[in-house]
């Protein structure tokens, strides 16, 4: 989409192999782990990834374990994979990475594996959410990808009205009415495309689905912040990378920070996000204090800016019944679709997620309204997650049924025949 829409991107400073450095709640991790810790780590990381890529993943209710899985946090499942306390921390924080979300007694373990399958296993996802040297920043930020999509919209003869709240949706077998604050619209199909936490609070006319509505209704977030933090010369590159994990019980507000300096600015860039604002709250460790641990230095503080943004993390579901474990995304509700980023298989939560969302919820409305506009593969992608092989059946049930279909059908040509010899 950057390509297409021409919007200019600018890649991060190759400073080669630098060191990353593991906050704990001792500090700085300076030593390697030792070998039984970093092996339970090792074997976490190793099976969580091959049993991620198990195509029966692919969807909620086809794996035989699902049904446990459903029930039980992905916290719960660290500790039946791993003892060691120190093993758990680490491996808490790297789920809590892929995930978005700190507490990781509050993310359904089932959730994690097939999000994991969908984004190619465990390590893929570890590789993106922590970059590599191919990590690029969209100039000017996020917000020109918006700007650019409203312009296009408006050339296309598109309206949005963004000042309005939809309080209901009714619809019937001919048009769907959106009511908001200021008026009613009337249209033949929706599209909900707001995260699960807003879409439940709109009245939908005939009411969804008990399980539909539970299942919005499990998801959560937390608050984040995201920090940027300007610099004249990148102090940390004679030995960091610039790269920072802290563990989830390490005492710092600080999650995860890394070198956002790219190749058109002089200036040079610490960025990453912390749990809480590190000018008002004293609680934790100071975000500066840990960087100057961390980089073994003293000049954190001498930045030329500091910004902090307000955000939330994605949206993650709770453990719950398995039949509350479903993708409204595939399960639309009458003349009515649901498009949160959430919802995408393979990066929910995420920007791409939002635009995987856009064009599955897409095909999926000209698969009901003109499905000869949509080519095989856009076919397979709006298809093959919500229809469910039959199941097979015994040899000698089936052999009964060709037979009553057989003499079912010598009936009524004996029948047929009869009338025309009758005429």
């Amino acid at each position: 989409m950057l390509d297409t829409f021409d919007i200019p991107k600018e890649f991060k400073i190759d400073i080669g192999e630098k060191q990353k450095v593991l906050f704990t709640k001792n500090g700085p991790l300076e030593n390697k782990l030792p070998s039984y810790i970093a092996g339970e780590i090792h074997y976490f990381l190793k099976a969580i990834n091959s049993n991620s890529m198990d195509p029966k993943f692919k969807i909620y209710s086809a794996h035989e374990e699902a049904e446990d899985l459903s029930r039980i946090s992905i916290d719960q499942l660290i500790c039946r994979l791993v003892f060691l306390p120190q093993s758990r921390s680490i491996c808490r924080t790297f789920i809590s990475l892929v995930c978005g979300i700190n507490d990781t007694h509050y993310i359904s373990a089932l959730w994690v594996l097939v999000m994991l399958h969908g984004a190619n296993g465990l390590l893929t996802r570890l590789k993106i959410v922590l970059g590599d040297e191919h990590r690029y920043f969209v100039k000017n930020g996020m917000m020109s990808i918006a700007e650019e999509l409203v312009r296009r919209i408006e050339d296309e003869n598109g309206e949005m009205h963004c000042k309005e709240q939809v309080n209901t949706i009714q619809f019937n077998n001919d048009r769907v009415y959106v009511t908001t604050d200021i008026r009613t619209y009337r249209c033949n199909h929706v599209i909900i495309a707001v995260p699960p936490q807003e879409s439940v609070l709109i009245q939908i006319q005939p009411e969804p689905p008990i399980n539909l509505i539970h299942c919005q209704n499990l998801f959560q977030c937390s608050k984040t912040i995201f920090f940027n933090a300007t610099y004249k010369t990148p102090f940390w590159h004679t030995q960091f990378s610039g790269d920072i994990i802290s563990t989830w019980n390490s005492k710092t507000k600080l999650r995860i920070a890394y070198d956002a300096s790219s190749w058109s600015k002089r200036e040079s860039v610490i960025a990453g996000f912390i749990s809480e604002s590190n000018q008002t709250s004293r609680a934790s460790i100071d975000l500066f204090d840990v960087l100057n641990a961390c980089f073994k230095s003293s000049q954190s503080r001498n930045y030329i800016d500091y910004k902090e943004t307000q955000g939330n993390s994605m949206n993650v579901p709770k453990p719950d019944n398995i039949n509350h474990h479903i993708n409204p995304m595939f399960t639309p509700w009458g003349r009515i679709f649901f498009a949160s980023s959430e919802y995408a298989p393979t990066w929910p939560g995420t920007v791409d997620g939002a635009l995987e969302s856009g064009n599955i919820s897409a095909c999926l409305l000209l698969m009901r309204t003109r499905p000869q506009a949509l080519s095989p593969l856009e076919i397979i992608s709006c298809t093959n997650q919500r229809v469910k092989p039959r199941p097979s059946q015994p040899i000698r049930a089936a052999m009964l049924q060709y037979i009553c279909l057989t003499v079912n059908v010598i009936i009524f040509l004996s029948y047929f025949r009869a009338a025309y010899q009758n005429d």
